[in-house]
């Protein structure tokens, strides 16, 4: 799935339609929020496609990704003064940071320092649009992996990747991708 072309275009296409459309769905709003949530999504939902293959997440990408989303949000809280979105985006960044790194330090075969910034990258998106939303779509995420580790039975991951014993890896990277769009979305909607 992830060397598909076709599979990596319907994803994000997909992903950015829902965002653009759930925001543009609530009436007028600043189109520089729109232009970066949009971003966003298209940054997440690959990020989703390559942990899913790969096992792995990007530092570059989701550094980019970060910067990018972070500077919009701040131009289009510039623009029409509505300060709140990028403070609430940086809090939900925190809280991301501080549960993520915190979890990451204490069980390293885990979670990767890669799902942290994945974490934080989502938590910027959904914070700009909500903080309690960001809060349920931080906890709900691995929640979600860990119930679908015990059904699934992915592809057996790189050699490079350190597996618990006798656990079965998953990545958390689609998990938080999907709770994050779908959190945008509800709020949008």
């Amino acid at each position: 799935m992830t060397g598909s072309p076709r599979a990596w275009a319907l994803v994000t296409g997909l992903a950015s339609g829902a965002v653009a459309c759930g925001l543009l769905a609530r009436g007028p709003v600043d189109g520089a929020a729109v232009a970066a949530l949009v971003g966003w999504a298209v940054a997440v939902s690959l990020l989703a496609l390559i942990d899913a293959g790969k096992f792995v997440l990007p530092t570059p990408i989701l550094r980019v990704a970060i910067v990018t989303t972070g500077g919009g949000l701040v131009a289009a809280g510039a623009l029409s003064g509505q300060w709140q979105r990028p403070l609430g985006a940086a809090g939900a960044v925190g809280v991301a940071a501080a549960v993520y790194g915190t979890w990451s330090l204490l069980s390293p075969v885990g979670i990767g320092f890669g799902d942290v910034r994945m974490a934080c990258l989502v938590a910027l998106g959904v914070g700009a649009r909500s903080l309690p939303v960001a809060l349920v779509v931080l906890a709900w995420a691995p929640l979600a992996a860990a119930l679908m580790g015990k059904y699934w039975r992915p592809v057996r991951p790189p050699m490079t990747t350190a597996i618990p014993e006798g656990g079965i890896p998953i990545p958390l990277g689609p998990f938080l991708a999907c709770a994050g769009i779908l959190g945008v979305v509800a709020v949008a909607i």
